[in-house]
Formats: C-alpha cells, sequence, structure tokens
C-alpha cells in the first residue's frame, strides 16, 4: 500500500509486475486492479464518505468567513 501511496497512478500492470519481482508469484490484472481499488479507497477513503462531509465542510467555511457563498449540486 505505501507504494500507491507514493505513486497513485500505478497501472495493475505494474503491479503483477512488482509482486512477481517482489514475492516470486504470479497475479492476474483483474486480481491488482481490485486491490489497487480496495488500497486507494483505504487510503483516501470511500466517495459515500467524501461526500458525507461536504455539507459540514461547507458549515466551518461559512463560519470562517461569513461572506463564502457556497452551494452543493446533487
Amino acid at each position: 500500500m505505501r507504494k500507491l501511496k507514493d505513486n497513485p497512478n500505478l497501472k495493475p500492470k505494474t503491479l503483477v509486475k512488482m509482486i512477481k519481482e517482489d514475492y516470486l508469484t504470479t497475479i492476474s490484472y483483474k486480481i491488482a486492479w481490485v486491490a489497487k481499488e480496495k488500497a486507494m479507497m483505504k487510503i483516501r477513503g470511500s466517495y459515500s464518505y467524501s461526500y458525507q462531509l461536504l455539507e459540514t465542510y461547507c458549515r466551518e467555511l461559512m463560519s470562517v468567513d461569513p461572506e463564502v457563498v457556497t452551494e452543493i449540486l446533487t
């Protein structure tokens, strides 16, 4: 996960190669893709959780600067 955190643009194909070199085992492209998605969710959090925080974030912005205008479009 550290390698993905340092370089989130790693391709699944590259991950397959890295696993083969580091662990002397082979995984499929699909397994690498799913693993990358799960790792990125742990690193960044889920989209739904991020959207849940938007309203609180907007309120915080307005409490710091009352002239700030915020709008959440759905």
